[in-house]
């Protein structure tokens, strides 16, 4: 389980991303919404313990903090955005509970609205298919949300998207606080360096430590322990492909108590020892 901290802070900017071809990515959370669009092809979406089917000319919403992987088996061309949700005003929190299924259709005055926007390049100038551009794997762009125009602009595209997510899509269980959660985790993405106790952090942000472990597994599936150890796996993963630090400093500098936990905490999250990950994707 992977917790993606680059999409836990910025609220001025929306990442959109062209997924070409064979497109997969295991299971992971982010704080914010993810919207996608699949235009050729189709994908498998393992959300929870239940697996959907997204195919072309589908949209797929995943709400907050839900753990969620993408996986291809054949050609699958699709736009995927993860934004703030302030973009929609809150309405998802607002409403409190989760879709049945992530997959869904719009209208098709909504689905050529989005497609000319983030498909056609109308939001910033550059298409998919423009002459020359047609990338290999994945394609970011970075779109400034603190551009009035630009941002009523995004709205709109999402506003109409997401009124017929939930007209369309039958809602179920409520998703708890998931405030509470949000706060937690930027606590952890700020702490994780230190010797960290989930009493701590609950004592810091003025909950209990039963209440916030009980919402922390209902939201996101996972333990405190679980987020903490993916938190300092992602980093460690950069510093042993970036760095010649041995794996001792390594671990301490991502905030284990030594190696062995680190080796632990390696082996279960990436299936290989941190000298292995080396080895293999060191340059």
């Amino acid at each position: 389980m992977r917790f993606q901290m680059q999409n836990m802070v910025a609220t001025d900017v929306l990442q959109y991303n062209y997924q070409i071809r064979m497109f997969c990515l295991r299971e992971h959370f982010h704080r914010f919404p993810e919207l996608g669009y699949i235009m050729e092809g189709e994908m498998t979406i393992e959300l929870g313990n239940k697996k959907f089917t997204a195919r072309e000319g589908d949209f797929f919403f995943i709400h907050p903090l839900m753990a969620h992987s993408y996986f291809t088996t054949q050609s699958c061309w699709c736009v995927v955005c993860a934004f703030p949700e302030n973009l929609i005003d809150g309405i998802i929190s607002a409403r409190g509970r989760k879709g049945s299924t992530p997959v869904f259709q719009c209208c098709e005055s909504v689905r050529r609205y989005f497609i000319d926007a983030f498909v056609k390049g109308e939001l910033d100038g550059i298409g998919l298919r423009d002459d020359g551009r047609m990338p290999k794997s994945i394609d970011r762009h970075y779109l400034d949300l603190s551009d009035p125009a630009m941002h009523c602009r995004i709205k709109s595209v999402f506003f109409g998207v997401i009124s017929e997510y939930i007209e369309t899509v039958p809602m179920t269980e409520s998703l708890g606080n998931a405030d509470a959660v949000t706060k937690l985790l930027l606590y952890m993405s700020e702490h994780w360096r230190e010797p960290l106790q989930l009493k701590n952090a609950a004592a810091s942000l003025g909950y209990s430590a039963n209440y916030l472990s009980h919402l922390l597994r209902k939201v996101t599936g996972l333990s405190f322990c679980a987020v903490l150890n993916s938190l300092r796996v992602d980093h460690a993963r950069s510093l042993l492909i970036t760095t010649a630090s041995s794996i001792l400093d390594i671990a301490l500098e991502c905030g284990f108590e030594n190696d062995r936990s680190l080796y632990r905490a390696f082996q279960q999250l990436e299936g290989c020892t941190p000298g292995e990950y080396r080895r293999t994707f060191s340059r």
